[in-house]
């Protein structure tokens, strides 16, 4: 997990509370919409799910890390470079192969891949990363 740089991230929104205690999502500008990173083969991830168990060392993910990712018990497991776990992905078993209505993309998460964070989910004067998000290619 790489050098911070979270505070030279524009805030794409905040979720509550002022500056000094609200939560904000940061990223660079572009993002790509989820649709086109299925249609890529690269599925979007948009957090961890808060109903399980996370790591402290969530605190320490930035802006451009590659973090392992693994089917693991029906669960898409979020791993450090040198195997800690750092939680669950919000991916869900049901959504496998799934076609979107709306879009006709195919909705498909990769057993082994490499997730790379594009957004961080930030709180407080701190910066604190409470969740991250990005896109996940496939491992060789």
């Amino acid at each position: 997990m790489g050098e911070t740089h979270r505070s030279k991230y524009p805030v794409i929104s905040r979720r509550s509370g002022t500056v000094s205690t609200g939560v904000r999502l940061v990223g660079p500008d572009a993002e790509v919409f989820a649709e086109d990173r299925y249609l890529a083969g690269t599925p979007p991830v948009h957090g961890l799910d808060q109903k399980l168990p996370t790591s402290p060392r969530v605190s320490e993910v930035d802006v451009g890390d590659k973090l392992d990712v693994r089917l693991v018990e029906k669960r898409w497991q979020v791993f450090t470079s040198d195997g800690h776990s750092l939680g669950t992905l919000k991916w869900r078993m049901g959504d496998q192969d799934k076609v979107d209505a709306r879009t006709r993309a195919v909705i498909h998460y990769h057993e082994v891949g490499t997730l790379h964070i594009t957004k961080l989910l930030i709180k407080g004067r701190e910066d604190e990363v409470i969740d991250f998000g990005g896109y996940v290619t496939p491992s060789r």
